[in-house]
């Protein structure tokens, strides 16, 4: 792309003969500092034995290879989604029965040991009020009586809750295996995915490299230089809204005849005015002094029209294989200049001064496919070792349950028959002492 020392350095060329060729070059590099490094820095690719349209082809159906295990993955990737909030679920469900199981279970334990309490309680007041007329056995058969319907075994309700809980935790372990299969495949697909984008990237580098070596890579923009604002030209060919790529400034497919082709009034009045240029879907990409782009209208540059008939060949190189084509004169606010270009830039150059700009760039479609960032798409998207931990974390959890339930039943069970067997030993004890005291 031309630059805002343009006029500069086609003087220079045009004067060369009387400057000489090394201080014409010296003039060059001070306006163009990039044109002293050499295009051989580019890395080299072996091209022999190559053929473009097989490479081309290649390239598509790695592309569309790539496109299949996308989305294939993309759709494993649901159903990891999937079954990770399957398992959650599962999960909540298993928390939700060892619970209640535990919670029925301490109640029904309370209960039942209230009731031992109470009837020992009262059959110890009953034996004592009696004054010795209620035997040991009396009692001990009363107090029988008393805790028969006393319940010391699991309620139904509880061993169902302990059922379910175990039922849900097979399908624990069935779906944090499959989760398990998910993410083996996930793994499988992404890998291939890395192994395509690879392949895709070296046949990228040899298209680049057979291009380049036809001299294929190259664009002709057109546009200006104001206010020390390097002005290209782009056109939406695609009608997208989007600044895609270098094939969007405006001459980068026809040059010159580009700009021609918009004078569509009819008058051939050697014009392009702004009506046409806005017709045409032209707007421009304004690099300022500090580097930063946009992208604005032909009016708000206050580009009034396009003067055809100044267009001035040059073919003059101006670096990093760049070539100043021509130049031309344009109107800007009512006022005449003739900082217009058109160049023969290299893509590699715009890609380095204006691939931030390109959308393509930024949605990584097309050329830019291999850049860094789309192995992001390869990572594996969940890491299963968190729910198999889950899994073992559970049944613990499932049979400490269980086993807790178990010895408060056991516990209620020695409280009934210490019941039976203690208090009567008591009132016996109680009976030897009164002998003993009347005797």
């Amino acid at each position: 792309m031309f630059n805002t020392v343009s006029l500069s350095v086609q003087k220079a060329w045009e004067n060369r003969e009387a400057l000489g060729i090394d201080q014409s070059k010296q003039v060059v590099e001070q306006l163009f500092p990039e044109v002293s490094q050499s295009a051989a820095s580019n890395s080299s690719v072996d091209i022999s034995g190559l053929n473009k349209e097989n490479v081309q082809a290649e390239i598509e159906q790695t592309e569309e290879e790539i496109a299949t295990l996308s989305s294939q993955k993309a759709d494993n990737d649901k159903n990891i989604q999937k079954t990770q909030q399957e398992l959650q679920e599962i999960k909540k469900q298993i928390n939700d029965a060892i619970e209640n199981a535990l919670k029925e279970s301490q109640e029904f334990v309370a209960e039942q040991s209230a009731r031992i309490l109470a009837a020992s309680v009262e059959i110890a007041a009953e034996y004592v009020a009696s004054n010795g007329e209620m035997t040991k056995e009396e009692m001990k058969q009363k107090l029988s009586d008393k805790l028969g319907d006393v319940d010391t075994e699991i309620p139904s309700s509880v061993l169902a809750s302990l059922t379910e809980a175990d039922g849900l935790l097979g399908k624990l372990c069935a779906k944090t295996q499959l989760l398990s299969n998910y993410c083996a495949y996930g793994e499988k697909l992404s890998n291939q995915i890395t192994c395509k984008q690879n392949r895709l990237a070296t046949l990228n580098d040899q298209l680049t490299a057979i291009e380049e070596a036809e001299e294929a890579r190259k664009c002709d923009p057109i546009g200006f230089v104001a206010d020390g604002k390097i002005c290209d030209f782009i056109i939406d060919r695609n009608n997208d809204g989007k600044f895609n790529n270098e094939t969007e400034f405006l001459g980068a497919q026809n040059n010159w005849f580009e700009m021609i082709s918009l004078d569509q009034n009819g008058n051939n009045d050697g014009k392009v005015s702004r009506e046409e240029m806005e017709n045409a879907n032209v707007k421009v990409l304004v690099t300022n002094e500090d580097g930063s782009q946009q992208i604005v209208s032909v009016a708000d540059l206050g580009i009034d029209e396009i003067d055809l008939s100044s267009y001035q060949s040059s073919n003059q190189s101006i670096g990093n294989n760049n070539q100043l084509l021509g130049t031309f004169g344009l109107t800007l606010n009512g006022k005449y200049s003739n900082d217009g270009y058109n160049t023969l830039d290299t893509v590699n150059w715009l890609d380095k001064n204006y691939s931030n700009m390109f959308t393509d760039k930024a949605e990584r479609v097309g050329r830019f496919a291999t850049e860094d960032g789309l192995a992001d798409s390869s990572k594996l998207s969940y890491n299963i070792s968190e729910d198999i931990y889950d899994v073992i974390n559970t049944t613990k959890r499932v049979n400490d349950t269980r086993t807790q339930i178990t010895n408060d039943f056991t516990l209620l069970k020695s409280a009934k028959i210490m019941a039976l067997n203690l208090l009567p030993e008591a009132a016996e004890s109680e009976e030897d002492e009164e002998r003993r005291k009347r005797a």
